[in-house]
């Protein structure tokens, strides 16, 4: 099924051996929060290829899986199955779900990618229910600029804290490092090879191309790292969970952050509009208390 998403460097795709680094600590993010989920109302804002909603689903009363690109929706309906996860295409800075009516919101490796974060931090603030919690990962700025054309804006700790301070009274803040020493000497190569395209003068071609041609020429470079990376280093043995743990001291060590968000503060209600499939299962959870 993942023939069919498009590479572009950001999405976590299972079943392609070079991104399954990737693809692992993105998994991680999920293990991460599954103990939340234990028969919650879960919302995966951003669930892409779905892997992480179908895992969380495992343990939920239901889930439901948004993505603004409907192939990621498409090809996630037809691979995961259960009585209790649903997909739906939604902007996740306006999505179709009544004000409060999720127990335990998640969002992985999102927030880069919204140019107006504020927006969506307010929406994923709005969907949750008071005593309901949001976990959401954020990469660890390592540059003024980005290399990536498809982040708008990448944060520090501090700077995490403060934006997630706007919208909730609570905010507990993890940093996701390597936990074993292949996982960590993987991630250094990986920098090595990253500061050496910056001194090249990665950045000044980010500002003096056209966005097609950046684009382009990031997407090869990145493919091509990749790919070097998993044959020459990690090929006989790929990455698993148990390579990666969080930490709360020296967290601006930590190549992403997990920040647990409680006590959402009030914002504007909206009339819900939102699918079919995930109105029903709403109604009918309706009655239920968190």
């Amino acid at each position: 099924m993942t023939r069919q998403l498009d590479y572009t460097a950001e999405r976590d795709l299972p079943d392609v051996d070079y991104m399954q680094p990737r693809f692992m600590q993105g998994f991680f993010a999920y293990v991460f929060a599954r103990p939340y989920a234990v028969g919650r109302r879960v919302l995966d804002a951003g669930c892409g290829e779905g892997y992480g909603t179908d895992y969380l689903a495992e343990v939920a009363r239901w889930a439901v899986g948004v993505d603004l690109d409907v192939t990621c929706v498409q090809v996630a309906r037809r691979r995961y199955t259960r009585p209790n996860l649903t997909f739906a295409s939604m902007d996740l800075c306006r999505m179709g779900f009544s004000t409060g009516s999720m127990d335990l919101v998640v969002s992985f490796a999102v927030i880069e990618h919204i140019e107006d974060y504020e927006a969506y931090l307010r929406e994923l603030a709005r969907v949750t229910h008071p005593d309901g919690v949001v976990i959401l990962e954020a990469l660890n700025r390592q540059t003024p600029i980005s290399l990536d054309p498809w982040h708008y804006k990448e944060f520090n700790a501090s700077e995490l804290r403060t934006a997630l301070g706007t919208f909730f009274g609570d905010v507990e803040l993890w940093g996701m490092v390597g936990k074993t020493p292949r996982a960590t000497a993987y991630r250094q190569k990986r920098e090595r090879v990253i500061r050496w395209v910056v001194q090249l003068g990665g950045l000044q071609l980010r500002r003096r191309l056209s966005r097609s041609a950046y684009l382009r020429l990031y997407l090869t470079a990145q493919r091509a790292l990749r790919v070097w990376l998993w044959k020459r280093h990690l090929r006989t043995q790929g990455l698993t969970p148990e390579d990666f743990t969080v930490i709360q001291e020296d967290i601006e060590r930590a190549w992403s952050f997990f920040a647990v968000c409680r006590q959402p503060l009030p914002v504007k209600p909206r009339v819900f509009v939102g699918s079919p499939a995930v109105a029903q299962a709403l109604r009918a959870d309706s009655g239920d208390s968190p």
